[in-house]
This record gives structure tokens, C-alpha cells and sequence, in this order.
């Protein structure tokens, strides 16, 4: 699996008018039900998202 830069994904997101805010609230709805996923990489995935959602709303 090749490494692309988060600069490359947001710029596919973009390509397809998906914004940042609407990824992180699919990934928070599909895994905050879940505290299996806690301390695994989809766990901490779900809390960058959350973390970002935070942020977002404070702009």
C-alpha cells in the first residue's frame, strides 16, 4: 500500500466535493457506537475525527 500525503487525500475529497467536516461525521456516526475499536488505529481514527469536528466548530 503505497503512503500518500494528507495534502493528496484532501485533494481527492476536493475532486469529489467532500469536505474534511463530512468525513470525520461518517467516521465518528459509524464508530462512537463501538468502544471495541477503542485503543485500535480505527479507535484513535474516530477520536481525530472528533477532535477536528471540535476544532471546526470553533472556527
Amino acid at each position: 500500500m503505497s503512503k500518500r500525503s494528507v495534502e493528496e487525500i484532501l485533494n481527492i475529497f476536493r475532486k469529489y466535493d467532500i469536505d474534511l467536516e463530512d468525513v470525520c461525521k461518517v467516521i465518528v456516526y459509524w464508530y462512537e457506537p463501538f468502544s471495541i475499536f477503542d485503543g485500535t488505529p480505527v479507535g484513535r481514527l474516530k477520536d481525530a475525527a472528533k477532535e477536528v469536528l471540535e476544532v471546526l466548530k470553533n472556527e
